[in-house]
């Protein structure tokens, strides 16, 4: 959660003309990634939280 407060904090400082670019796929990616890793640990295996 911590890496996405982070990104949004610094992409809010991007040109607004960027909003539907660049930022929003840099903050679809930070959310992918941290539920991704989420959904791994979750899971309790050792090879999907790696």
């Amino acid at each position: 959660m911590l890496l996405v407060k982070e990104i949004y904090l610094k992409t809010k400082k991007f040109p607004k003309e960027e909003i539907y670019g660049i930022i929003s796929q840099i903050r679809r990616a930070v959310i992918s990634v941290t539920a991704n890793r989420a959904e791994g640990v979750g899971r309790n295996y050792k090879k999907e939280t790696i």
